[in-house]
């Protein structure tokens, strides 16, 4: 057994409080087979101190890494959950950019509010000043005409018009991130916001529970994005 099979089945039996002997480990050939072997075990047993490991978030992040990787040719290897997205994500085009990925993480639902970016300080004074020196005129002006009431409604009404169109007009300008979404662990966690909410603490081990942590076990020893149960630790997955 080689070198990259120990570490996993060290990581397993650390991780499920379990013991592998050494005639067993050498025929698991699959994830699959380590899922049915640790869930012969523990199965209806009580979780006890032992918590699943957070799968959402991890699942998140190599869903976000996978995204960076093909959208800005990020390396993997670089990528890591305290890296800044604004070192990853190109300033040109970013407000596109950052759409673009919205979707491709599927995170377009109502589920996942998606963070919009910022203008820089300096933009958005120049967008505030003409807007305010507009409204003042206008309503100096409605405030001297014959039905001022009418006009300083109106006057307001302009005003509104005219952010709404700004806005528009200058989102382009947007490339700011925000305070809470700054790294690439900040994003994974908002990807997995969702499933985070939907998932109780079980109070004992199911079957589903231990795959999903052998899964992201075998991911993380193997540096690996996905993987399939059935797929082969040597022969598929190249561990040594």
């Amino acid at each position: 057994m080689g070198l990259d099979l120990v570490e996993i089945v060290i990581a397993i039996e650390e991780h499920f409080d379990v013991e592998i002997p050494n005639q067993i480990a050498a025929r698991l050939a699959t994830p699959r087979d380590v899922i049915d072997y640790v869930s012969g075990i523990l199965v209806g047993k009580r979780l006890g101190d032992r918590i699943p490991l957070d799968c959402p978030t991890q699942r998140a992040f190599y869903r976000v890494r996978g995204a960076l990787c093909a959208s800005f040719g990020a390396v993997r290897s670089d990528v890591s959950p305290k890296l800044k997205l604004d070192d990853v994500v190109p300033r040109r085009n970013r407000a596109d950019r950052w759409n673009a990925l919205q979707y491709q993480l599927g995170c377009d639902s109502r589920a996942t509010r998606w963070p919009q970016l910022a203008r820089r300080p300096f933009v958005e004074w120049m967008l505030v000043a003409p807007i305010g020196a507009a409204f003042t005129t206008m309503v100096v002006f409605a405030a001297t005409s014959r039905a001022p009431i009418v006009g300083i409604l109106a006057a307001v009404s302009t005003t509104i018009l005219i952010i709404l169109f700004t806005q528009k007009l200058t989102s382009a300008l947007r490339t700011e991130f925000v305070p809470g979404i700054m790294t690439i662990g900040d994003l994974a966690k908002m990807v997995a916001l969702p499933e985070r909410l939907e998932r109780n603490k079980p109070g004992y081990w199911t079957r589903e529970h231990i795959a999903q942590d052998v899964r992201l076990i075998v991911m993380q020893e193997l540096g690996l994005d996905s993987l399939s149960d059935d797929a082969r630790f040597v022969q598929d997955l190249g561990a040594s």
